[in-house]
């Protein structure tokens, strides 16, 4: 079974073979513009883009061979470690060119294929924890009114569901630090053991729920690249069905929102309090009748 340390190192190889895959698209772009003869000026972006991939490649094959160690997997790790030794800098660039002429990488393509077995492995010490922590939050509706709460406010509806975390998971935070340069963003809930979070929105009319679509939206762009959290919920509270679920993954898909975010749409119990007019001065009153 994988543990945090795992899952960490499986979310840095993902961002590695995300920058190579950029090196890569760059180098066959080139290739493929210039018929696979660059000038002088194509000839220095290639360079550059294939610095670029060598670096990656580089830091894959050691990465991967620490991962395939720690998932107890020696011969793997033997392989990938004398792959590489034999494996010289030129080689690392190497193009392909697949059936229907597109340029690939067939180093990247083999460090893709030894990643794909390993990450089914760290990911699969997680599936069923995540299971039980996204059926908790579709289920939100549901422990507001049987705690019979009065769910006014986005808090009240997030505490409660804190409380029902807790039972599955020990280690489960509220409003969790993820701190970037200049500003550290708090999901509302966070369960370090399975590297997510969620952020809770509270609707009660059809303009909250377009301003919750901005602050999620918001909320992608503070939260990415932070490998402590790797999969994300958008929970939307609403107090009376101003949307369906299918619509929410409908407009994530059309805004090509982040792929580890998981909307979910809920319809429950509670009536945001109004705060009450402050009652005018008796000069005020007479101001306004004359």
């Amino acid at each position: 079974m994988s543990g945090r340390e795992e899952q960490l190192l499986t979310a840095s190889i993902q961002e590695a073979l995300h920058k190579a895959g950029l090196a890569e698209d760059k180098i066959g772009e080139i290739l493929a513009r210039t018929n696979g003869d660059p000038d002088e000026t194509e000839s220095e972006r290639k360079w550059d883009a294939e610095t670029m991939l060598q670096y990656h490649v580089e830091q894959l094959y050691r990465d991967v061979g620490i991962l395939a160690e720690r998932l107890s997997l020696p011969q793997l790790a033997k392989d990938i470690r004398k792959e590489r030794k034999r494996l010289k800098p030129a080689k690392m660039v190497d193009m392909g060119v697949t059936p229907d002429g597109d340029f690939y990488s067939t180093t990247l393509g083999k460090l893709r294929g030894y990643f794909r077995s390993l990450s089914t492995i760290t990911k699969a010490g997680a599936v069923s924890g995540l299971q039980v922590f996204q059926t908790i939050l579709e289920n939100t509706a549901i422990i507001i009114h049987e705690s019979r709460i009065d769910a006014s406010n986005e808090a009240k509806v997030r505490n409660e569901v804190l409380k029902v975390l807790r039972y599955s998971f020990r280690d489960t935070l509220k409003e969790v630090s993820a701190a970037k340069t200049f500003k550290v963003y708090k999901p509302d809930i966070g369960v370090a053991s399975l590297m997510a979070a969620v952020e809770y929105k509270y609707v009660d009319s059809e303009t909250a729920l377009k301003k919750a679509l901005d602050d999620i939206y918001a909320d992608m762009r503070g939260y990415s690249g932070h490998y402590d959290w790797r999969t994300f919920y958008a929970v939307i509270y609403m107090t009376a069905p101003f949307a369906h679920q299918k619509e929410w993954e409908e407009e994530f898909r059309f805004a090509k929102a982040d792929v580890n975010w998981t909307p979910i749409i809920v319809n429950g119990p509670g009536e945001r309090k109004r705060k009450p007019r402050a009652p005018r001065s008796d000069l005020a009153a007479a101001t306004t009748m004359t």
